[in-house]
């Protein structure tokens, strides 16, 4: 069972990430962890809140999670993950909780 307390934790250290590493114009409590980070080349953009990121912005937030929490989330084989910022933390305490137990 995943300890909500601990995703929440991880949901502020993103959304501070993310505003540092990317340079977004936003304070922490601006961001809605649960919209989308990227654009949708599908769908127009007035349609769905996103972050308006794009996939150039993926190395970035890779690199800011590896220097965080020492993992690795690929974006090719976990692309939910990368849905929004909730599932991002979700992704990253399943792993930590996944490594703890090797």
């Amino acid at each position: 069972m995943r300890n909500e307390e601990r995703i929440n934790e991880i949901i502020s250290e993103l959304k501070e990430m993310f505003i540092s590493r990317l340079m977004l114009p936003y304070e922490v409590s601006e961001i809605n962890e649960d919209v989308l980070i990227f654009e949708l080349e599908d769908l127009e953009s007035d349609e769905i809140e996103t972050l308006g990121l794009d996939s150039v912005d993926v190395l970035e937030i890779m690199a800011g999670i590896n220097g965080l929490y020492k993992i690795k989330i690929d974006p090719e084989s976990q692309k939910e993950a990368y849905k929004t910022i909730r599932t991002l933390a979700e992704a990253v305490y399943d792993v930590m909780e996944r490594e703890k137990d090797v």
